[in-house]
């Protein structure tokens, strides 16, 4: 949308129409054309595949989790509600899928909405389910800084994406949100799932009944002695 002069008068302007805009001091509206990422440009192919990777990293925790579901280290990470987790996680990022190809209102509306319903449910169970971890695991100061480190991320990709939209409205716009968004939720993964799967997998003996217990007792007698 934009105004051009009108020749016979030169200090008047008229609009343009709705699908048309026109430069400044200009005497004709231009018809305005649509620029979108495509799916088939080499950025598209890096990211839609860092998502894929990103959809079955989730899909492989899932089942990790499923097949130990009954260990200290699931049930204590949250048990059933980490498969809600991971699916919040998995539809945000299926949200991103909307930001390739010419857009229309069904895929403008879903693309940021999965994201900020899916981020903002896994936020509130990591809110929950963080504090009975870090009270009770004796790497709780490495499962900290795991988190908050995801965190960090977080916020980092996020100013620097709306630096980046301040200065910058091309094409790649969206290239550079879908980053954002990718960061964010790869964050998620890595900061609360990859440290209990590292303990699954390769510290069994953390995983146990009996290390839970060594360690709620150890916690109990030095908050017993401060």
């Amino acid at each position: 949308m934009g105004f051009s002069l009108v020749v016979a008068y030169p200090y008047s302007c008229q609009p343009c129409g709705r699908e048309e805009w026109a430069p400044e001091r200009s005497q004709t509206c231009f018809p305005c054309t649509v620029v979108f990422l495509t799916w088939h440009e080499p950025m598209s192919w890096v990211l839609l595949a860092a998502n894929t990777l990103l959809l079955l990293l989730g899909a492989g925790i899932a089942g990790l989790f499923a097949w130990h579901l009954d260990t200290p280290v699931v049930r204590l990470a949250g048990g059933r509600l980490c498969f809600l987790m991971l699916g919040s996680l998995a539809g945000g990022s299926c949200g991103h899928y909307g930001f390739f190809g010419e857009p229309t209102l069904p895929t403008c509306l879903l693309r940021k909405g999965l994201f900020a319903l899916g981020f903002a449910i896994f936020l509130s169970c990591l809110t929950i389910c963080s504090f009975r971890l870090v009270f009770i695991f004796q790497f709780s100061a490495k499962v900290s800084a795991f988190a908050c480190s995801s965190l960090l991320l977080d916020f980092v990709s996020w100013i620097a994406f709306f630096t980046m939209a301040s200065v910058y409205q091309g094409k790649y716009l969206p290239a550079v949100n879908v980053l954002a968004m990718l960061s964010s939720l790869s964050g998620g993964f890595s900061g609360y799932f990859l440290p209990k799967c590292y303990v699954i997998l390769c510290r069994p003996d953390l995983n146990s009944t009996e290390h839970l217990q060594a360690s709620t007792q150890d916690y109990t007698r030095r908050c017993g002695s401060t």
